[in-house]
């Protein structure tokens, strides 16, 4: 038997506003063009069909990744295109409403296709002005009144629409080989500011805090409680840009280096490794110590340390970095990282 398609009266008026508006634009432009040189003209319709090919293209992808990024955002029994959960990850950290430019983007596609002036020069921009003015207005309203405050303070960081280069990137170019990543869970930390915190676990040795383990893969905290040690594999998710030359914190020199030759939070893939001390996993709850990572930030992987595998034998080098471990663990982080 096939799932009853379940969602909320809001999203289906809008559904079928937006289909009334493109049939119905279509419609009047396709009546208002019939007769006319151009519209009778071949060549131009080839032209116009393949711009529309791509703009629509570039409108699904834009939705898909809008959308798929949403699914985060379901916990539960919901109904569909709804969320409960605000989603800020993804193509969210660079604007709060991605699928806004592939809704935006369909009747221009929709009116290339068909090859009609008017739908291209007149109906099209008033119909992309009108679904602007929706989404600002009632979507706006909508997640305002969902999230309260926690929305407001998402709000005030990221713009409604972003055209930066990267983020336009994101949203825009489909790639097979693009990694997807899902946080297993988040930490809570005593540190909520970048500033002035401790830039190694040496520096944090005293600091607790706990890794709260999404429910999906708690049964893969089995047997972690025999370790004494963890690795932590973590976003950066409070970088937003990366630089390939440096100034590392603890480079009493001053010297740029290469990124790939330190453990700033500038890499381009903005990922983080600390090795911590366990100290007990009940449930959901992994408590740690020597903590040197912020508040809320997301946990991608944890690893048992092991030092049959992990321990250097022989020499090791330690590169430009000259810092004794006391210089290291009175080291406080300053804002030279944080944008």
């Amino acid at each position: 038997m096939s799932k009853k398609f379940n969602t909320t009266p809001s999203v289906v008026i809008r559904i079928v506003i937006w289909i009334v508006m493109l049939l119905g634009g279509a419609y009047y432009s396709i009546s208002a063009d019939i007769g006319s040189e151009l519209f009778g003209s071949v060549l131009f319709h080839i032209i116009s069909a393949l711009l529309g090919i791509g703009v629509i293209r570039l409108a699904f992808n834009a939705a898909a990744k809008g959308g798929k990024e949403l699914t985060k955002g379901r916990v539960g029994d919901i109904p569909r295109l709804e969320t409960n959960k605000l989603v800020t990850s993804g193509i969210y950290e660079c604007m709060r409403h991605p699928m806004l430019f592939g809704l935006m983007l369909l009747p221009l596609g929709w009116a290339l296709l068909l090859g009609s002036v008017t739908f291209i020069t007149v109906v099209a921009p008033l119909e992309m002005v009108f679904i602007a003015l929706m989404v600002l207005i009632f979507e706006e309203m909508e997640i305002k009144s969902k999230f309260g405050k926690e929305y407001e303070a998402y709000r005030q960081k990221v713009p409604m629409i972003s055209f930066d280069k990267r983020c336009l990137r994101e949203l825009f170019c489909s790639r097979d080989n693009k990694i997807s990543i899902k946080p297993i869970g988040y930490i809570h930390s005593p540190f909520c500011e970048l500033v002035d915190m401790p830039v190694q676990p040496k520096g944090a040795k005293d600091i607790q805090a706990t890794i709260t383990i999404e429910p999906e893969y708690v049964d893969g905290l089995k047997d972690l409680d025999g370790f004494s040690h963890l690795y932590l594999i973590y976003h950066f998710h409070k970088v937003k840009s990366h630089k390939l030359q440096v100034v590392p914190f603890n480079d009493k020199t001053n010297i740029p280096r290469g990124v790939f030759a330190t453990r700033t939070p500038m890499h381009p893939n903005s990922l983080g490794l600390s090795v911590v001390e366990l100290v007990s996993v009940e449930g959901d709850k992994v408590t740690i110590r020597g903590v040197d990572i912020l508040d809320g930030t997301p946990i991608i992987d944890i690893k048992p340390y092991i030092a049959n595998f992990d321990k250097v034998e022989g020499d090791s080098k330690s590169g430009w970095m000259k810092a004794s471990q006391e210089e290291v663990s009175l080291k406080k982080s300053d804002d030279r990282f944080v944008q």
